[in-house]
Formats: structure tokens, C-alpha cells, sequence
């Protein structure tokens, strides 16, 4: 019996730990942060660990997903879609491996050139447009 148990405890790990690192995520996104930031933060994050985190700094109505997009034994990514209202961001979240305690060690967010956003304005403004392009500005602003 105890083999048994050990057996499936042994199968669950990963799921616990998992569980956790995804929590950490969720907690940066969430309104309330995270308290130990010392504890979680590592890298470039630990000059962070005196401002609020995003989730904090977010309005109530914002909605967050994550997902996992890569995974090693001591590193994983996350990447996260943040939407407010009608609008949309993509962040990424690095975590490392220290000891058996996984950490936040760098947020980044993707940001479009320049230019897009001005062809974006002059679609816009332009009188006659394609399908395409009244399906572009449809779904991207």
C-alpha cells in the first residue's frame, strides 16, 4: 500500500510543482501581487522588488490567460495575453530554477515597430479600402 501511495505522489510532483509555478504567474498578473517578492523574484526582477507588480497596477476589469510555451528542467515561459476592454497585450514571463524554488527572473512584452502603428493610423484615414484592410484595422485596433 505505502508503495502504492509513494508510486502516485511521485506521478502528482510534477503537477504540484506546476501548480505553483503557474500560481506565481497568476499572482503577478492579479490585483493583489505578490507579497514575497524577494522570495520569487531573481535576474534583472529583484530591481522590481520594491514597485508594484503589473496585476497591481491593472484596472478590475482586465483579463489575463496564460499559457506555458516552453519548459526545462530549470527554466519555463510563459506567456501571457492581457486584455483590457477592446485592447490587447502580449507578455512574456521567464522563470529560473533556484534550488527547488522557481522564479520570476525577467517580464517582457511585444512591441510592434513604429511604422505599424502609423500605416495603422493612415488605413484609418484612407477613404476607399480594401476588405482586407477594413479586416485589418477590424482586428488589430
Amino acid at each position: 500500500m505505502i508503495r502504492l501511495l509513494t508510486f502516485f505522489l511521485f506521478l502528482l510532483l510534477p503537477t504540484f510543482s506546476f501548480a505553483n509555478e503557474i500560481r506565481l504567474v497568476e499572482k503577478f498578473f492579479s490585483k493583489n501581487g505578490i507579497g514575497n517578492k524577494k522570495d520569487v523574484y531573481a535576474g534583472e526582477m529583484l530591481s522590481f522588488i520594491d514597485k508594484p507588480t503589473l496585476g497591481e497596477t491593472l484596472p478590475s476589469r482586465s483579463k489575463v490567460k496564460i499559457r506555458l510555451l516552453d519548459s526545462s528542467d530549470t527554466r519555463k515561459i510563459y506567456a501571457v495575453l492581457l486584455s483590457v476592454d477592446e485592447k490587447s497585450q502580449d507578455f512574456y514571463i521567464f522563470m529560473l530554477k533556484e534550488g527547488s524554488q522557481w522564479k520570476i527572473s525577467a517580464v517582457r512584452k511585444l512591441a510592434l515597430p513604429r511604422f505599424f502603428s502609423v500605416n495603422m493610423e493612415y488605413l484609418k484615414t484612407k477613404d476607399a479600402r480594401t476588405n482586407e484592410e477594413e479586416k485589418s484595422i477590424k482586428t488589430c485596433c
